[in-house]
């Protein structure tokens, strides 16, 4: 319970709070800076993660640490093959395992040598060298249902998305003036391009964004480190605009921010699923078996065809497990879009020209400048 001192005080720091301006504070730039600077310094500092041992740690593609586009695109080329071979002997896994493997194989050889001099003529089914068949199986089959996870995640994310967008321009359609409707609708239309170039290599996004935004917004989205993220924030300032000017009631101002956050909730779950990808454990220690098998062997699996011009493949003389794995090409889901990012666009057009029809409710009729629906220069990637 405060004291019947602090009544007044705390009485004069709630007056002075209602003198404020309502309109949003921008930062100063030198604050900016000074925010950017020391946000470098800090990621400097920890760059090195020591919460996890490096006995565990892999120096290659691994789900220990977050992906990018261009860990995907090294990921993706044929050359992984060389490169996990000629990694194998740094390989974290493969040192974890040598012990148990190297113990095996000395009592491979010991059996081996004792049957050759006290038991030559004993003999054992193959049958039991057939189980390992059905465990690479089983891992195989974990991993292609978590890629049929991450695929139904993304296709219901995106249709989150364009779900959000729908509901956002059709609440700024119905409760703003045309033009602060018209500004949102345009950063709604072009959230689908951003968000799809931000999670593809080699696709640019600007033209689309230059078309569709005023000159002075377009430079400060296309200026940003996520430019989906920029999207979500001017359409947060010219929310926030017509809430201090007073043109905009308390409920639809609530439900324009929820359908915004479920918009930046969609857009963190793409982010999420670029990030951490199926543990490609699996395939990279398959791919090493099964190219060290191959190496072995290649003149019994290979054979002249009939025309005497080249060479092809031959699979009879693998077993049949080999075969079927050999045959297994491991896929690797991506960020899918069950439906062109310009859906999205679409639904924010059509919202925006049927969303007019409504009853004419009394608001205030001060014009609304068209600067002001403009996303300030910096601050961008604050």
């Amino acid at each position: 319970m405060p004291s019947t001192r602090s009544l007044p005080l705390a009485l004069l720091l709630r007056s002075a709070a209602g003198l404020l301006p309502r309109t949003p504070q921008r930062l100063p730039t030198r604050l900016k800076s000074s925010l950017r600077t020391d946000a470098d310094a800090v990621l400097d500092l920890r760059r090195v993660d020591t919460s996890r041992s490096e006995l565990v740690s892999p120096g290659e593609s691994t789900i220990s640490r977050l992906w990018d586009l261009e860990t995907w695109a090294r990921h993706q080329k044929v050359g992984r093959y060389w490169r996990h071979l000629r990694k194998w002997p740094r390989s974290t896994t493969a040192r974890l395992v040598l012990p148990v493997c190297v113990a095996f194989s000395l009592w491979s050889c010991l059996a081996h040598a004792l049957r050759i001099r006290y038991f030559p003529n004993f003999s054992a089914p193959l049958a039991p060298l057939t189980l390992i068949s059905s465990a690479v199986a089983l891992l195989l089959t974990l991993r292609m249902n978590l890629s049929l996870l991450r695929l139904q995640e993304s296709r219901l994310a995106w249709g989150r998305l364009v779900l959000h967008a729908r509901e956002t321009a059709g609440l700024a359609a119905t409760y703003c003036a045309a033009a602060p409707a018209e500004a949102i609708c345009r950063h709604l239309a072009v959230l689908g391009w951003c968000l799809k170039a931000s999670l593809r290599a080699g696709e640019d996004d600007s033209d689309v964004v230059s078309t569709m935004l005023p000159p002075a917004t377009a430079e400060t989205v296309l200026a940003a480190r996520k430019r989906p993220v920029a999207l979500l924030r001017g359409a947060h300032a010219v929310v926030a605009e017509e809430v201090a000017a007073g043109r905009l009631d308390a409920q639809a101002h609530l439900s324009l921010l929820t359908q915004l956050h479920s918009l930046n909730a969609q857009i963190g779950v793409c982010e999420r699923l670029l990030a951490s990808p199926v543990p490609p454990t699996i395939t990279r220690h398959t791919s090493r078996v099964l190219l060290s098998c191959a190496l072995r062997r290649p003149p019994r699996c290979l054979r002249f065809d009939g025309r005497g011009d080249g060479v092809t493949p031959d699979l009879r003389h693998l077993t049949p497990s080999t075969r079927r794995r050999a045959r297994v090409r491991a896929s690797r889901t991506r960020v899918p879009r069950p439906r062109p990012p310009g859906g999205g666009a679409g639904d924010a057009r059509d919202e925006l020209r049927h969303g007019r029809h409504r009853p004419d409710w009394p608001r205030a009729r001060t014009a609304v400048p068209a600067a002001a629906h403009e996303l300030p220069r910096g601050g961008a990637d604050a």
